[in-house]
């Protein structure tokens, strides 16, 4: 067990009563826990243990369990006169003061009838406080029951597709089965069933006939991967609002060159036109297209790099000669969402592949020296870990080999390689 040096006092010298903490665990199991019982409130993990304890209160905001302002008041009647800085009501108990504890029937009746929610997904069924009542996005994704955040209504609600597999989600009107990522997502706009609910999501959506229907044709990718491997090269994962969505990149909405260069359009949004491809793109994105300095200069974002003769993004003019090795977690906990990210893998190798576009790479490919003399460039390289044993790498000739590479082509090769290898290896531990 290997505890930072910085967190030794905390977590161990002052925390050892604490039948939460790691080594509380290991004591109170054997000499068994004394006194009243109680846990710091910080100990609670979930909203619904921390609801479970009188003296606590859950901030959503926080999302963490914190003291409850009710144990201030030093007498009954101020006590039941007031409430808690989450509004709930104190209740006074045994001489002292407290928070009223919500959701304590033992039977499912009874937990219904008092608007509680019975709980038959723990190991014994229970009632505990209803889920999905969050009032923050941290909260809302913070809770075990499946929420989901929705920024634009600033509601959090139970996820309706939550099946983990596939029959069960087909089977709902409103849900289809995901098997790049083996989840079961909603379809887009289909759960706006009136004007004003599709209205609120009208980058995706739009009213049309009666039902709420698709506007965004990059919307039908329901994960990362897919999404940022359409075949028009017009899609992006978008992460601005909650639920996160597949949208169209933001210079591809310029349809004319025109428009692309624009003061008040494209320029502004930081894009050039792409003559090779007739689109408008992200002008880091295509810096490197560039051989003169004038026209390097002319693309928002770029700079000449006379060193080496170069047009490149101009946030890494100031780095030196650099070799890049990206290691990334293969575990099965990496297929689970994160924040606003369907699948936590797709998301670290697409952010990946999104970097290495824009890099000044240095154009050696896979297993050629590397010149030394070069002031600036990059080479990247890619392994994947989890599994015991070694550190998974690309097959010799696939990508770069298992090797460093500065040829955006084999990296490519790689990313996708790694995605349609993904180890989801059960483990406890990474190995590396």
């Amino acid at each position: 067990m290997n505890i930072p040096l910085d967190d030794f006092s905390k977590s161990v010298l002052k925390d050892f009563c604490n039948p939460n903490s790691k080594f509380g665990k290991i004591i109170l199991a054997f000499q068994g826990a004394k006194g009243t019982g109680h846990v710091p409130c910080g100990s609670h993990r979930t909203a619904a243990t921390c609801w479970s304890d009188g003296l606590c209160s859950w901030s959503d905001v926080d999302v963490a369990c914190q003291w409850s302002s009710c144990h201030k008041h030093c007498s009954q009647a101020s006590c039941q006169a007031n409430k808690d800085e989450q509004n709930k009501t104190c209740a006074w108990t045994g001489g002292s003061c407290g928070r009223t504890v919500e959701c304590t029937q033992t039977t499912e009746v009874a937990c219904k009838q008092a608007e509680c929610f019975w709980d038959t997904g723990a190991t014994t069924p229970k009632c505990t406080v209803m889920p999905c009542t969050a009032v923050s996005e941290d909260g809302c994704v913070a809770d075990p029951h499946g929420c989901e955040w929705d920024d634009v209504t600033s509601v959090c609600r139970k996820k309706e597709c939550n099946d983990k597999t596939q029959t069960p989600c087909d089977a709902k009107v409103n849900c289809k089965w995901d098997g790049a990522i083996d989840q079961c997502v909603e379809k887009p706009c289909v759960p706006y069933k009136t004007k004003p609910a599709c209205d609120k999501h009208s980058f995706d959506c739009k009213w049309q006939s009666g039902s709420c229907v698709v506007v965004n044709p990059c919307v039908a990718h329901t994960n990362e991967k897919g999404c940022n491997t359409d075949a028009t090269g017009d899609c992006e994962w978008k992460t601005a609002h909650s639920p996160a969505h597949c949208g169209v990149k933001k210079c591809r909405v310029y349809k004319t060159e025109s428009d692309c260069k624009a003061t008040g359009k494209g320029m502004k949004d930081g894009c050039a036109w792409n003559g090779a491809l007739q689109k408008c793109d992200e002008g880091v994105n295509i810096c490197k297209k560039e051989t003169a300095a004038c026209p390097c200069g002319k693309i928002p974002g770029c700079m000449w790099d006379a060193k080496v003769s170069k047009c490149a993004a101009s946030m890494y003019s100031n780095c030196p000669a650099v070799d890049l090795v990206v290691a990334v977690d293969g575990s099965l906990s990496m297929g689970e969402r994160f924040g606003r990210h369907p699948h936590g893998f797709f998301a670290v190798t697409e952010m990946v592949l999104d970097l290495a576009k824009t890099l000044p790479l240095t154009g050696e490919a896979a297993g050629v020296a590397s010149d030394t003399s070069l002031p600036s460039g990059f080479r990247v390289g890619m392994v994947q870990y989890s599994a015991q044993g070694e550190a998974v790498k690309t097959p010799s000739g696939t990508g770069t080999g298992g090797r460093l590479s500065g040829v955006l082509a084999e990296i490519d090769t790689d990313v996708h390689w790694h995605e349609n290898k993904y180890t989801s290896h059960a483990t406890t531990a990474s190995y590396l």
